[in-house]
């Protein structure tokens, strides 16, 4: 079990190290080819919860590229909700009457308040993402997304998006495993990928360099997903059972204490 990260820069350094590449375009790629190797090692990142106030004009408002995906959308005190009409968000309709849930009315002695079609509701942002999802939807207005992009029913505002976000280390660049072999892996494929791109590799060829990546990538799988005794501990005690005790579907899926007890 790994707990600590570190950034791809270390990688980026050791290839440049070990390299002595003097050609500064293979630097702008590596941190492309970096991710590649993380899929095919299928090694999965804890995501954070994050947000950022944007700013839409006209419809449309750029979503942060860290994004992974959007937890809850404020604006105007209230939560949006997702849209998913085939016509143009651009024609302002609103959401289907039936489902429509209305905004209760709050002090106006509060700071920040907005008024819109005779209902006043607090127009400060959450600060978590619990508070958000606990906020009183929209009557009207929506949201959808796009590649890049958030698009919503009204044409200007502001809105703060709540939403989990891939690690990455005050320039931006990806976190990964503290692990040897891991960062090893890593270096090893970028190496074949800059053979690939042109640079001409003296000392390794492209095939031995795969080989190189498949050998500590399987040690860093394997030194990344063995559990701690804690989390084994955790898994035993939250196994659950291939059979389920008698009269499990009559009591409406609840298990009595000492029920299913075998001997």
């Amino acid at each position: 079990m790994i707990y600590q990260s570190v950034s791809i820069n270390s990688v980026i350094s050791r290839v440049i190290r070990n390299t002595r590449v003097q050609d500064t375009s293979y630097l702008f790629d590596m941190p492309e080819w970096i991710p590649e190797a993380m899929g095919y090692m299928k090694t999965k990142f804890v995501l954070t919860n994050k947000y950022k106030d944007i700013t839409i004009n006209f419809h449309k408002g750029l979503l942060p590229c860290e994004l992974d995906h959007i937890k809850a959308v404020e604006y105007c005190g209230s939560r949006l909700r997702e849209g998913n009409s085939v016509k143009d968000i651009r024609t302002g309709h609103s959401l289907n009457s039936e489902t429509v849930v209305e905004l209760a009315p709050v002090s106006t002695v509060e700071t920040g308040l907005s008024v819109n079609a005779n209902t006043i509701w607090n127009a400060s942002f959450s600060e978590d993402v619990d508070t958000a999802c606990r906020l009183p939807q929209h009557p009207s207005a929506y949201y959808q997304v796009e590649m890049g992009a958030i698009g919503t029913s009204f044409s200007d505002g502001e809105v703060r998006v709540h939403y989990r976000a891939m690690p990455v280390d005050s320039e931006g660049m990806p976190l990964i495993p503290d692990n040897e072999d891991y960062k090893q892996a890593l270096y090893y494929y970028v190496r074949a990928m800059m053979g690939g791109a042109g640079y001409r590799d003296t000392v390794f060829a492209e095939g031995e360099l795969m080989r190189r990546f498949e050998v500590h990538a399987a040690r860093a799988v394997s030194a990344i997903t063995y559990p701690s005794v804690d989390s084994m501990e955790h898994k035993v005690n939250t196994m659950t059972r291939l059979m389920p005790p008698e009269n499990y579907f009559e009591n409406f899926f609840r298990v009595d204490s000492g029920e299913g007890n075998y001997n």
